[in-house]
């Protein structure tokens, strides 16, 4: 973290227009009860804890039925919510990537 500013006073970078990182900036704002996440911020950075990664994962297996190992949020050169949402989206299959990208076409 930048030296003289707290989580809730630095520049946040917005996420990227993809669908996994506005879903988990919204995602964290909702559990963590924050205003503002950006997508270099680190889950432990933004005051999380194990229950709340605990409600987070579920929900990631719950809306986008994918399993995520939680100790990716703790890794410290790799645990960025765009690093988390490369994960997601390394997941998805192919042919809905490429359903995503023409717009929604089959």
């Amino acid at each position: 973290m930048t030296e003289g500013l707290t989580a809730s006073t630095r520049i946040r970078t917005a996420p990227r227009d993809t669908s996994d990182e506005v879903y988990l900036t919204e995602l964290w704002k909702e559990i963590l009860g924050l205003s503002a996440v950006g997508a270099d911020d680190r889950y432990l950075d933004l005051g999380g804890n194990s229950a709340a990664l605990y409600q987070i994962v579920e929900r990631i297996k719950s809306d986008l039925g994918y399993e995520i190992d939680p100790r990716i949020f703790f890794d410290p050169k790799h645990s960025t919510l765009r690093d988390i949402a490369a994960v997601l989206s390394a997941r998805r299959p192919a042919q809905e990537i490429a359903t995503i990208s023409n717009g929604g076409a089959k």
